[in-house]
């Protein structure tokens, strides 16, 4: 019996690393077009409740939702900038969509030197470093309004590393801007070539769409529910920054007067894939050696790849731990874990 013990014993041995080969599960990353990311962040708001004003904070936990305020300013001889400010009244959510509001602003308003009353949410992280970034959302704006407003969703670290997608509702429904800043010659007064793009959305913006860009060290690339429409190579950012959503107007050149209206951003979710700067995330690269390294460094079994659409936010919102689904092993290996447990307490 003794002999027979040891033997389970030393099976075991071999087995162990059998069962933890199996339940790997994106512990070495996740994976598109040849580049790999270690992180990510998911919100399906479908599967949320309905909040209202300030509720939509306590249910984000990876985003920052903003309250800050800009004053009136003459930008230029030919530039006046409204005032705005970020109100939290303006996210909530509703109908399994979360909603970035910018509220209708009049003439009258205007005249009284009111704030425009607009929307953003900023990532929690700011040490976010290439990734692909996807969301689904739409544009509504009401019918008759007069003015317009920018959806915007983009990565920012300062004024000169900053790529954005953004929709123009002044443009009609038909159109995206993609930009990597600086896009502007402040000396010449003119755009810099391939800085910036104009492109015809694949369906008018109060459809839902996924918006996504794949940002990598040599270029940008922007895609249209997974079809890639642009790639950007001038002035793709180097340093770690933050994701933003936001919906606005200040009334200068680029966002026009804004909407006399509400105006809506509806997000379907968000999915995100990234790589942290290790400076700014003490440790984050450390856990993930350490994570992948136990299934044998970059595998088939313990790399991801991330699908498109709907499956990348499933992907970025699973949370993986060892063993935790059900595996069919062979009916010897089941007999012989069976006796080893029982056996090895004996």
């Amino acid at each position: 019996m003794r002999s027979f013990t040891t033997f389970l014993r030393f099976s075991l041995l071999f087995i162990y690393p059998l069962i933890q080969q199996a339940t790997a599960e994106c512990e070495c990353g996740y994976e598109v077009d040849g580049q790999i990311f270690t992180h990510k962040l998911g919100n399906d708001f479908s599967k949320f409740p309905d909040t209202t004003d300030l509720q939509a904070k306590n249910i984000l936990p990876d985003w920052v939702l903003q309250s800050w305020a800009v004053p009136a300013q003459n930008a230029s001889d030919e530039e006046f900038l409204l005032p705005r400010r970020n109100d939290l009244k303006n996210i909530w959510i509703e109908d399994g969509q979360l909603v970035l509001r910018q509220v209708g602003y009049s003439k009258k308003d205007e005249a009284d030197g009111k704030e425009v009353l607009v929307a953003e949410m900023v990532s929690k992280r700011t040490d976010i470093k290439y990734g692909t970034f996807r969301a689904k959302y739409q544009v509504e704006t009401q019918p008759g309004a007069s003015g317009g407003g920018v959806a915007g969703f983009f990565y920012y670290f300062d004024d000169n590393q900053e790529t954005d997608i953004e929709i123009l509702t002044n443009d009609g429904p038909g159109y995206v801007h993609y930009t990597q800043h600086p896009s502007y010659n402040e000396t010449t007064k003119t755009v810099i070539p391939l800085t910036t793009a104009k492109e015809k959305l694949s369906k008018p913006a109060n459809i839902s769409q996924e918006h996504r860009f794949d940002w990598f060290p040599e270029l940008t690339t922007f895609y249209q529910d997974s079809v890639a429409k642009k790639k950007i190579e001038k002035n793709t950012p180097s340093e770690p920054g933050q994701i933003h959503f936001n919906m606005w107007a200040n009334g200068g050149l680029w966002s026009g007067p804004p909407s006399d209206k509400d105006i809506h951003m509806r997000i379907d979710y968000i999915a995100l894939f990234f790589n942290v700067t290790e400076d700014e995330a003490p440790g984050a690269t450390r856990a993930f050696d350490l994570r992948c390294a136990r299934y044998g460094w970059i595998n088939s079994d313990a790399l991801c790849h991330i699908p498109p659409a709907e499956g990348a936010v499933t992907l970025a919102m699973t949370e993986f731990s060892a063993g935790r689904r059900s595996y069919a092993f062979p009916p010897v290996i089941l007999l012989l874990l069976s006796l080893g447990t029982a056996l090895f307490v004996w």
